[in-house]
């Protein structure tokens, strides 16, 4: 029997960097203000705040980590965190990546908020599109990730958690960064940035050029697969003085796939968006925030793709208008925080609606109540509350309440329960499409209820040597109430056969977990970690099968070191154990087997703004499956140049 040495590797790698790092000099300083950058968190209360109050379990993935990450893409930042499920895959042929919290990585997962600045991106479809992100790594100042629900200050879609990306604001009087990278697979990568910073505006302005030439198919022969994208995105930042902060995000990107399923088909994916977020201080104790934004994407097309004949042109775009007052209580330590929102998703697409109106929306509103109060110095006790409204869905409330025990110092114990809906989709509501060349026909369910997850959730944090080391262990139990699940609607065999497949609240689960990880400071160039997810699934309805859908145990480890004379290396190893991937898109369903996954990157600094590194990905095999879309995840060498001036 071959062994895999993937284990091997990943534990010798670890080592060697904590051994070639642990005689750096460590300045106790330094080390406090390394983890201060970790420490605080927007995302849980939609404030800043120290995460140890978090009512939930929180990552920050910094803009230190992504630089010395060595991905060429989000989701791969995202891949050896805590409790989180990513695989590369194609759900479509716009669609690169399955993302997920804490299980139900499903082809398209609709319970995972995702957010650039606060502003939601997710289609009006429900589902988030990774690989259509409007920014690029270097645009990225930190990633928060909240593991668990967190519906009640997010809404419809943070059932199993959020994730905040956060952009760089412009810092520095005119800067330039710069970098470019090439490797295998035609792999093609060049980020730009140009910042400045005035007394009282600033501006940054990124640019990203992307493309690669795809996965081989499971013959091991290259399909039709390629990407190549532009991306453009700016931030600015006007100080009008007297407590008045006003900025402006926006953003233009063109993305072309390959069709995975046809020789001669691509997809053309333009989109473009704008956000507008003012900031008034009104007291010491209070301030006030509002937010308008607009997202637009078209998909294009080609007749290959659905035996049309004309390019068929689809689009989306949605509206949406925060509004957030915080308040903190005085002399009492209570803070407050009260918002609104309100939301109007569209699509228009003659193919997804049948003989409808091609145009469709769902108007969205809600509003939600934050509560934190601190007894004493040793309890931290949050609730939070929403209404939420829309078109596909009605009237549906979220609550969460949580309370933070530290009855020694430096160990914190949390306990927390949520309830969370996720609404249904426009398409899962009002779609009626013939599938070309086959018998087959989808169509939506009006009568479609919400998903409900109820979550009990225990945690306890602590840190030890000088707060060097911190350690974290969460156990997790869900009831996940009115999944959806498609069915057979009906079958007519004249004057053609035709099967129609709908949506249905098919069955309920319960799922529990647990997750322990740790993180080691050796000092602020150097850091070690490792990262353990349990995760069991089981169906209350024995004729649909969502157990084995996600990996019961799921280890990640590595880390991070400067070693001196202008060298510094990454290393990040993960291992899943065995599971079913099942591609509605596709028709597939494949047993994924046990996989370890190594990647590497080694940098050298001959001078101040000089970076020269290589990187590898996939390095304990030279292809492994991740998803049933007949496609294999290659090993991967790529190089490149960071300049900045």
């Amino acid at each position: 029997m071959r062994r895999n040495a993937g284990p091997f590797l990943g534990i010798a790698a670890t080592f060697g960097i904590l051994a070639a790092s642990a005689g750096l000099a460590c300045a106790q300083d330094d080390i406090f203000e390394f983890f201060e950058n970790e420490a605080n968190a927007i995302t849980a209360l939609r404030r800043a705040a120290p995460v140890e109050e978090s009512p939930v379990a929180i990552d920050v993935i910094t803009a230190r980590e992504i630089e010395a990450s060595g991905a060429t893409n989000l989701w791969d930042l995202l891949r050896f965190k805590t409790g989180m499920d990513v695989a590369d895959g194609r759900s479509s042929d716009v669609q690169r990546a399955i993302v997920s919290v804490r299980g139900f990585a499903e082809e398209y997962v609709i319970s995972l908020q995702v957010l650039i600045d606060g502003q939601r991106i997710v289609s009006p479809y429900g589902i988030v599109y990774w690989s259509l992100f409007p920014i690029g790594l270097h645009d990225i100042e930190r990633i928060e990730i909240v593991r668990g629900p967190n519906a009640a200050l997010y809404g419809s879609g943070a059932a199993l958690g959020v994730i905040n990306i956060i952009t760089k604001k412009p810092r520095a009087m005119n800067e330039i960064s710069a970098s470019a990278i090439g490797g295998s697979r035609e792999k093609m990568m060049t980020q730009v940035a140009y910042e400045t910073v005035r007394d009282s505006f600033g501006w940054r302005l990124g640019h990203t050029y992307a493309a690669d030439d795809g996965f081989p198919v499971g013959s091991r022969v290259q399909g039709n697969d390629f990407y190549m994208a532009q991306k453009s995105h700016f931030r600015g930042w006007w100080d009008r003085g007297r407590g008045n902060h006003l900025e402006l995000f926006a953003g233009i990107s063109g993305h072309v796939f390959g069709a995975v399923n046809s020789a001669n088909s691509r997809v053309e994916y333009p989109a473009h968006f704008q956000m507008l977020k003012y900031r008034r201080i009104l007291t010491p104790a209070a301030s006030f925030e509002a937010s308008a934004s607009r997202a637009d994407s078209k998909i294009v097309i080609d007749p290959y793709e659905f035996n049309t004949s004309e390019t068929q042109v689809n689009r989306a775009y949605r509206y949406d208008a925060d509004v957030l007052l915080h308040y903190q209580w005085q002399p009492a330590p209570m803070q407050t925080t009260l918002g609104g929102s309100y939301g109007n998703a569209v699509t228009h697409d003659p193919l997804l609606y049948g003989n409808q109106d091609p145009r469709q929306s769902n108007q969205i509103m809600r509003c939600f109540l934050e509560q934190t109060v601190k007894p004493g110095e040793s309890l931290v006790l949050n609730g939070g509350v929403s209404w939420e409204r829309s078109d596909t869905g009605g009237t549906q409330l979220a609550y969460q309440a949580a309370a933070s025990v530290r009855p020694w110092e430096e160990h914190i114990f949390r306990f927390a329960h949520s309830l969370a809906p996720t609404l249904p989709g426009i398409q899962t509501q009002r779609m009626y499409q013939e599938i070309p060349a086959s018998f087959v026909a989808l169509s939506g369910n009006p009568e479609l209820r919400p998903v409900k997850m109820r979550s009990y959730e225990a945690g306890y944090r602590t840190t030890f040597l000088s707060r060097r080391l911190g350690t974290e262990a969460n156990l997790f139990y869900m009831n996940i109430n009115d999944l959806w699940d498609s069915y057979i609607q009906s079958m007519v065999f004249v004057p053609v056969p035709l099967i129609t497949v709908s949506f249905q609240n098919q069955n309920d689960a319960v799922a529990r977990g647990a997750e322990a990880k740790l993180d080691y400071k050796i000092s602020p160039g150097a850091k070690v970690f490792a990262n353990y997810t349990f995760e069991r699934i089981s169906d209350l309805i024995e004729d649909v099968n969502v157990v084995e859908t996600t990996p019961k145990h799921k280890v990640n480890l590595g880390g991070q070191a400067d070693f001196g004379q202008g060298f510094s290396g990454t290393m990040k190893a993960g291992y899943k154990t065995s599971y079913l991937s099942h591609s509605e898109s596709r028709d597939m369903n494949v047993d994924i087997p046990a996989y370890w996954r190594l990647d590497l990157r080694l940098a050298y600094r001959p001078g101040q703004g000089w970076e020269f590194f290589w990187a590898g990905q996939n390095l304990t095999r030279s292809r492994h499956l991740e998803f049933a879309d007949g496609l294999e995840v290659p090993r991967t060498f790529y190089g490149g140049l960071n300049v900045q001036f």
